[in-house]
């Protein structure tokens, strides 16, 4: 008879946040993870992410340009996607 294998319940084991935070993720963490050199290394807020993110988002010409960066924006970094998106609805 094989012996039982124990696994972890859902809610025993501690939920892991994704850390899709792009250049908001600070030094200090990016130590901690060993990411040097895997991740950019300037270090931005939120706002400065955000404001970037809409000149792009305005500068794209069609619906479609506009569809193509807000989806590449959510599979990249999913609070700045929630962050543009909710702050412009009327755009």
């Amino acid at each position: 008879m094989a012996p039982a294998i124990k696994t972890a319940s859902p809610a025993s084991s501690p939920a892991k946040k994704p850390l899709n935070v792009g250049t908001a993720l600070p030094y200090e963490t990016r130590t901690a993870l060993h990411l040097k050199g895997l991740v950019p290394s300037a270090v931005e807020d939120f706002s400065a992410q955000e404001a970037r993110a809409r000149e792009q988002l305005r500068s794209k010409g069609t619906d479609l340009e506009k569809y193509i960066f807000l989806s590449w924006l959510r599979n990249t970094n999913l609070n700045l996607f929630y962050r543009l998106v909710l702050g412009n609805l009327k755009e």
